[in-house]
Formats: structure tokens, C-alpha cells, sequence
């Protein structure tokens, strides 16, 4: 189905099953008792039930640059997956900044490791977040069989997504051989947004504060 102009009432019906999802939630989390692991996964729905919000906003507007750090991103998106997969993921992140829409980025992210996790099975799954030359790079790594070896599925729709978010931020996706045996996925973006970070923490702000693109740098 093509939405259209349904989007709005698409989306108006998912935020209603969206809402009683976050409500049970915050119902259990008043419980009595819990054990730390329940605790964590009620934590881990709350964390998607933000996620599937921010989506149906992208869904009614066209989303808007700001700064985002994706070492952060990264690392919340692999807990995620690990919880989702039931695989083993090593993250490696140094403190990596661009200007850019977080959540088209999480997006990316998060495909590229269902990804990895669906091709390497009970296998390894390794993140590396660095900053190169004047690049970010995330570097996605899995032991399963190699790229274009695996089994059919939603690969191939998953890293369309991938580049059409990387593709937006005047990126690109590098795919090669992974020291572990199978495919490794680096998304490159430019490391556009260290600078205002570093302007911002001396100006005495936080860096995560939103900062539109094309506006005045903070006075350092």
C-alpha cells in the first residue's frame, strides 16, 4: 500500500498500539519486586517504544541535521540487537561526531547489524566506531559465511536503506572481507560535526544540545 495522504491516519493508528505498549511498560516497571534482568528488558522495550515514536514523526515530516554522536548510537544500537538476536556483539567506540538526522542514523545502524547478526548466527558480531582522517567510520564485522553467501531474506532491502540514509549525509558504504571470515560493512561519513562539539564544550554547552546546520558556531 502506497501511504500517500493516509500517512497521517497510518500513523495516528500506530501510535495508539505504540502508546499502550509504553503504558504496560511503565505499569510492570511499578511491580514490586522485579528482578534485575526483567528490568532490563523492560527498559530495552521502553528504548524501542522511543524508537517506533521518532519513526512515525519522520513519517509526517522530513526530518532535520543536527549534532549526533554516534559512538552513542552505535553502542545503544548493538545492546539492542543483542537483546533481539541473541548473538554476541563486541563494541569498540571511540567519541565519534557528525551533523546529521539521528534518527535516519539509527535506522542505518541498526539494519546493518540485524545484518550481521542474522549472516554470523551464534557466531561473533564486532562494532568499531573511530574517527580517521577527517571521517567517522563504523565498521561492522560479522563471522558468518560472507557477504552475498547467506541465506535469502531482508538483507538486501536493509542495506538499500543503508545507503540511501549514508547517500544523505554525503557519505559512503565500503563492504569487504572481515578479519573474522565473513562480510565487514563500513558506513564513512564526514566528521562534520567534532568541530562543534569541541566549540560548544568550550563555550561551557553540552554537545548534545541540538544545532541546526548553516547557523552561527558558538563563541568559543
Amino acid at each position: 500500500m502506497v501511504l500517500g495522504t493516509q500517512r497521517p491516519d497510518v500513523v495516528h493508528d500506530m501510535r495508539q498500539p505504540i502508546a499502550t505498549i509504553g503504558a504496560l511498560v511503565a505499569a510492570a516497571e511499578g511491580s514490586a519486586g522485579l528482578p534485575a534482568e526483567v528490568r532490563r528488558y523492560l527498559d530495552h522495550i521502553k528504548g524501542q517504544v522511543q524508537e517506533l515514536n521518532d519513526l512515525c514523526a519522520r513519517l509526517l515530516d522530513t526530518g532535520s541535521f543536527h549534532l549526533v554522536a554516534l559512538d552513542h548510537v552505535v553502542t545503544q544500537a548493538a545492546q539492542n540487537a543483542e537483546l533481539a538476536h541473541g548473538c554476541r556483539i563486541g563494541v569498540t567506540a571511540s567519541e565519534a561526531w557528525v551533523l546529521g538526522d539521528e534518527v535516519d542514523l539509527r535506522r542505518a545502524v541498526r539494519n546493518l547489524l540485524d545484518n550481521a547478526c542474522r549472516a554470523a548466527g551464534p557466531n561473533a558480531v564486532c562494532v568499531a566506531v573511530r574517527e580517521v582522517d577527517g571521517e567517522v567510520r563504523i565498521e561492522v564485522s560479522d563471522a558468518g559465511p560472507g557477504f552475498g553467501a547467506g541465506p535469502p531474506g531482508t538483507a538486501s532491502l536493509g542495506l538499500r536503506i543503508v545507503r540511501g540514509v549514508v547517500a544523505d549525509h554525503a557519505g559512503r558504504v565500503e563492504i569487504a572481507t572481515s578479519v573474522l571470515g565473513g562480510a565487514m560493512v563500513t558506513i564513512v561519513l564526514p566528521a562534520t560535526g567534532t568541530a562543534w562539539a569541541a566549540r560548544l564544550r568550550s563555550a561551557g554547552r553540552r554537545p548534545m544540545l541540538p544545532v541546526e546546520v548553516g547557523g552561527p558556531c558558538p563563541a568559543s
